[in-house]
Formats: C-alpha cells, structure tokens, sequence
C-alpha cells in the first residue's frame, strides 16, 4: 500500500481517560505527566470517512494501555484496521469489515509499549463500499484503559462527556494552574463528574487525573453517542 493513498488527519493531544474522582494531588500529577492514553481517546467522532485516511496523530504509548474502537457505518461498509505508523504498515489490530451492526477492535501494548518501528496508535480506513472518492458516514467510539488508572472506578451514571468550547489552561484547583501550563484545545473532549461548591468550575476527568476548568469552557457534547447531554451540576466534594 503506497504511503501516497494516505492522507493523515493530526489531532491535537487529548487524554479523555476515566479515572477516581478523588485522587491526591501527588498522584494526580504523576498520572498527568505520565503521557497515559495519549490522544487516542479522543477520535470519538461522527462524520463522512474516506478510504485511505488515518485518523489520530501518534504519540507515546505505556506498557498495557489497551485501545478500542468501536465503528458502525450508516449505509455501506468500511474496512478499518488499528495501526502503529502513520501509513498504516505495521497493523496492530485488525483489518474488519464495519456495516451498519457496531464492530469493536482492540489492541493492548506489550510490557515494553509498542513493537519496535511503532509511532504510537491510529486507526485507518483501508477501503469503503464507495471507493475512494466517496466517503461513508461512519460513527466511532474509541477509548483507552491503563491499568491502574481507572481500576475499580467508582462510576457514575451522572459522569458526562463534554466538549471545550474554547482553548483552556488546566489546573489542579482554584488559582492552581498546572506547571508547565497544559492547554485543553476548543473542540476536544473530557469527562465531567460536577462542579465545585461555587459552581465556577466543572471538575473533570483526564490523563488519569482529577482537574478544574471554568464553567464557560465547557459545553455538552454533540455527538451522537452523548447527544448534547446537559453537563452535571452537582457539586464534587
């Protein structure tokens, strides 16, 4: 397969991974700086696809981080394949033929990250029932689990996925920004869990750490899975 077929689609960084609502600090910044679940979470979309494109933009991997996605193509069918480069030679799972019942791919590093040669993980649609000059719309849901970080998880139902409405400045609390400053891009997502008790600001979930980010940052999710679910309210002790 030439590389030329390829057309790669850079998403900026994103860790929208699931983590305890009650995390010390301490711990919260390992778990930041540690580069766990690196973007792919956040390649969640709803949108036409075309044969030849890859979606993700490579990045560090940890031992035993595990990547899904699940796909489902409204009229037609995709092949589809998790790969390790940003062409899509070295296949990490897959390829699989998606239609209109959801397809689930996994793929979960070794005890030393990604195989040698690896870039980190995308995924890549090698062909459609269009051809290549008509995409198929396709909706995915992916995600990422390192261990440990979301083990025994005290869930929520309330928990809810929400977009950044602009560019934000994370931070471990009120007046706590983190150091160096890290920048949640408009567009992105993260999971919600609630508000502080002055309702300034939404407490979430990412990079396997509990942080703040004001209310006006942040809005519901259009996507089809969450459906411009309101954001919680509830105040996160």
């Amino acid at each position: 397969m030439k590389a030329t077929r390829f057309i790669i689609i850079a998403l900026l960084v994103s860790f929208a991974v699931l983590t305890t609502p009650h995390v010390p600090k301490s711990h919260a910044q390992q778990r930041a700086t540690s580069s766990a679940c690196y973007n792919f979470p956040n390649l969640s979309s709803h949108q036409m696809q075309y044969a030849g494109m890859a979606y993700g933009q490579p990045g560090p991997v940890l031992p035993g981080e595990t990547f899904t996605i699940t796909a489902s193509v409204e009229k037609g069918s995709a092949v589809i394949r998790l790969v390790g480069d940003w062409y899509g030679y070295m296949t990490l799972a897959g390829p699989v033929t998606v239609g209109s019942t959801p397809v689930t791919l996994s793929y979960t590093a070794g005890p030393t990250g990604l195989p040698a040669g690896a870039e980190g993980v995308v995924y890549i649609v090698d062909s459609t029932s269009t051809g290549f000059d008509s995409g198929v719309m396709m909706t995915v849901v992916t995600g990422c689990n390192l261990p440990g970080c979301d083990m025994g998880l005290p869930w929520s139902s309330d928990y809810v996925m929400g977009v950044f409405v602009a560019d934000t400045t994370l931070a471990w609390g009120a007046d706590q920004p983190i150091t160096p400053p890290l920048t949640m891009q408009a567009g992105k997502t993260a999971w919600v869990l609630g508000q502080d008790a002055t309702h300034e600001y939404y407490i979430i979930y990412w990079a396997c750490s509990v942080l703040w980010v004001p209310v006006n940052s942040m809005g519901p999710d259009p996507e089809q899975l969450w459906n411009s679910r309101p954001l919680p309210t509830n105040v996160v002790e």
